[in-house]
């Protein structure tokens, strides 16, 4: 039996306070700040601010302002789309955010627009994109809800962002249009659920792949799949489609083929971040827009 006198029992039960606590903040983090990791141009049509959640409702919400000046990383972000009508000559900016009554404030003011650089200036060999006004802000993603304090005193309340791993359907975080890796009689379809296994995915596709930086991707909670259609004669890029059908995860991978013009056989392949989730994934390659195939099934994938 140990003795221990008052003052030992005092610095044992603050020591023990010290260690809870410690656990505790490391098992439920508390996001500290807010702020836009990137702010873009308003490329989408919405009437009130939204959350664009992965590559599909990103593309979806743009379809008739013309392409977008870049693609979107959803792995860890999500992007806040901001109609605001400003005056002309100014833009919509993030202004200060702080975190109370179980909520973020975020508060956006308007400020004199800057020249675009040169470097994301729309080539003129491109279709024009038409913006709306207001802005889009990538921020990490949250689990509360965002009060917005827009100029003129408006005020509106978004809930927290979907989840993507208990979406009701699939989410496409990434979508990395590779220029090689395609070839062979037949589509080849992949998967990597460890960083070890995408290491071995990037060295069987080749220097395309090589090219794409996933060494800050959490493999506890993403999975990364790899698609290459056989050579076709095929626009350029990769449409998608998701859904879930009797319990599974259906990703659907569109080429789009030209109709009456010739083009060049391509041997592109996808590479697509999704999250991790407890149910199968089926890959099916489609044809898209005069497409000369039909539908298929090219891999099926039970939960990692």
């Amino acid at each position: 039996m140990v003795a221990m006198d008052s003052r030992g029992v005092c610095v044992a039960v603050a020591s023990l306070f010290v260690a809870i606590a410690a656990a505790s903040a490391q098992q439920a983090p508390v996001q500290k700040d807010l702020a836009p990791v990137a702010t873009f141009a308003l490329e989408v049509e919405c009437e009130a601010p939204r959350w664009l959640v992965d590559v599909v409702s990103y593309r979806a919400a743009r379809e008739k302002t013309g392409p977008a000046s870049r693609e979107i990383d959803f792995v860890g972000h999500v992007l806040l789309a901001v109609p605001c009508a400003a005056a002309s000559g100014q833009r919509l900016l993030w202004g200060r955010a702080e975190r109370r009554d179980d909520a973020w404030h975020a508060s956006l003011m308007l400020a004199p627009a800057e020249p675009v650089p040169a470097d994301e200036r729309v080539p003129a060999s491109e279709p024009p994109r038409r913006l709306e006004p207001g802005a889009m802000f990538l921020l990490p993603r949250l689990d509360v809800p965002l009060v917005l304090h827009l100029p003129g005193t408006v005020q509106c309340t978004l809930p927290p962002p979907e989840n993507p791993a208990r979406g009701e359907t699939i989410k496409i975080l990434a979508l990395h249009d590779l220029a090689g890796g395609g070839g062979g009689d037949a589509p080849r379809c992949r998967r990597a659920t460890t960083a070890a296994e995408w290491r071995e995915l990037q060295a069987e596709v080749g220097e395309s792949a090589k090219a794409v930086d996933l060494s800050a991707l959490d493999f506890a909670r993403y999975t990364v799949v790899w698609l290459a259609p056989e050579p076709a004669r095929a626009f350029p890029g990769f449409l998608v489609r998701t859904a879930t059908e009797e319990g599974v995860d259906v990703v659907t991978v569109d080429q789009r083929f030209p109709s009456g013009r010739a083009l060049p056989e391509r041997s592109p392949s996808a590479l697509l971040v999704l999250p991790r989730r407890p149910r199968q994934l089926s890959i099916v390659l489609g044809g898209g827009f005069a497409a000369p195939r039909d539908e298929r099934t090219v891999a099926t994938f039970d939960p990692p």
